[in-house]
């Protein structure tokens, strides 16, 4: 009844929401006078921009809005590919290693990307010459004078435009968080920007088709001990069974080992993990981690193994089990920088992916899996998530994979720390049933649920109509 209530709640917000009926009289006129002439009388400017969200943590931090910027401007690129394009980003970090990272995301083919800082001003620490020079402000506020369209992501609107008055407004379009009311501002702002609802229930998610500039792994260890998803045979006799966990929570690495022994049943093959979480072997001698091993896992031994840079083990854990039966090593690897394209490929290669948020979420279905998550990193949208599954399932030739519903939910559970009591109250019969999300039933699922899910999205759509208004009217 919970679950049912949220939906029908989020349902009445979008039907007593301000999101605007389509423009059928902009929209005919441009249509009837065509888009080419105007792209052909000069280059249109357009201006992508996202702001890191101001956190106190790298955990509050992350990198998903500035991310979510980049898959707005995918789409924005497929939509106009003559247009000429800019990206610009607000971060908020604390390190270097931190604005590495971020900038490594806003690597983009062909598109120059720009800098703010969003502490320079407040900050001791960042009114250095060399963070000085990553901070292009006088280069910005040209661009966005200069644009004719500008996408702007959530959390918050970059520096410029939040302290302008109105001069943007008319040639800006905001989207918020997947689920949310808002993108934590508003046209009633003095800088006058809307912003408009994204989310499953809004049929409005980022579901880019990954584009692969390269085939293969470019880092070296990944290369050598992850299956290349692109190429069939490697994957058909591959030795080790591969697992991407995507987060920077230090407990949920140890989660997800965890998940992973329950999903791999009695299968003897070795495990590759690889996680963007570092070293900690304080994860794996997390008391409930080891209760919850003894109740259901049915190896002799477990070992786990770090992969360094080099190539070298560390062992972090050995874990007994007089009842069981073989040894089960699992081999760790934690890069210490990961490509977009690396990324893309760990995913598409995982038998199961673990995601933290909006666009780590959304960028798994765009490679036509289902992620695991917890039910605590995003409520709402595990919610919404959980309620496309289940809309699916009731769908006629469909309800062969209902009994997915229950078992991808209650992988999500052993994720959540505040579930593990209830999770250890489980039956077997229960815990077994995680091995099904290793079949060939559940990729099938997979696939047919994220392709059902790509053919209504309504996200290109949307754009397209919101930047086409806005471009016609500026020429």
């Amino acid at each position: 009844m919970g679950n049912q209530r949220i939906k029908m709640n989020i349902k009445e917000t979008i039907l007593n929401s301000n999101i605007e009926p389509k423009n059928t009289e902009s929209i005919s006129n441009i249509k009837q006078n065509g888009l080419t002439s105007i792209f052909n009388k000069k280059t249109i400017k357009i201006v992508v921009a996202a702001r890191q969200y101001r956190g106190g943590t790298i955990l509050s931090r992350g990198y998903g809005d500035v991310a979510s910027g980049v898959r707005g401007l995918e789409y924005l690129r497929k939509i106009y590919p003559v247009a000429k394009f800019s990206f610009v980003f607000e971060h908020f970090v604390d390190s270097k290693e931190e604005f590495l990272k971020l900038k490594a995301i806003t690597t983009i083919f062909e598109v120059k990307t720009y800098v703010l800082n969003g502490r320079i001003k407040n900050d001791a620490k960042f009114q250095s010459q060399q963070w000085q020079q990553e901070h292009q402000e006088n280069e910005v506020n040209k661009l966005l004078q200069e644009a004719d369209f500008i996408f702007h992501g959530p959390a918050g609107l970059i520096a410029p435009l939040q302290h302008s008055k109105g001069e943007y407004a008319q040639k800006t379009v905001g989207v918020s968080e997947y689920e949310r009311d808002t993108g934590f501002y508003s046209k009633d702002d003095p800088h006058g920007i809307a912003n408009f609802k994204m989310g499953l229930y809004y049929n409005r998610i980022y579901l880019c088709e990954p584009t692969f500039h390269k085939t293969q792994f470019q880092d070296n260890i990944l290369r050598k001990y992850c299956r290349n998803p692109m190429l069939n045979n490697e994957i058909n006799n591959c030795k080790n069974n591969f697992y991407f966990h995507y987060d920077h929570n230090v407990s949920s690495l140890a989660q997800m080992v965890r998940i992973m022994m329950l999903i791999e049943g009695d299968c003897s093959k070795n495990i590759v993990l690889v996680s963007t979480n570092g070293f900690y072997i304080e994860t794996f001698k997390q008391k409930d981690f080891k209760n919850l091993l003894l109740k259901c896992c049915p190896f002799q031994v477990v070992k786990v193994c770090g992969v360094n840079n080099n190539g070298k083990y560390v062992e972090l854990m050995i874990y007994e089990n007089p009842q069981g039966k073989h040894v089960k090593n699992i081999h760790l690897i934690t890069p210490t920088k990961l490509s977009n394209n690396d990324f893309k490929l760990l995913q598409k290669g995982s038998i199961i992916n673990y995601s933290t948020g909006d666009i780590s979420t959304s960028d798994v279905l765009a490679i036509g899996k289902l992620p695991v998550f917890g039910i605590f990193t995003k409520k709402c949208f595990f919610t919404a998530l959980w309620d496309k599954i289940k809309d699916f399932c009731i769908l006629a030739g469909n309800e062969q994979y209902q009994d997915f519903i229950g078992i991808w939910a209650l992988a999500a559970s052993n994720f959540t720390r505040q579930a593990k009591d209830r999770f250890l109250q489980k039956s077997l019969v229960e815990i077994k049933s995680l091995q099904k999300l290793r079949s060939l039933k559940w990729q099938a699922f997979e696939v047919k649920f994220t392709n059902w899910l790509k053919e209504n999205n309504q996200t290109e759509s949307f754009i397209r109509e919101k930047a086409e208004v806005i471009i016609a009217r500026s020429t």
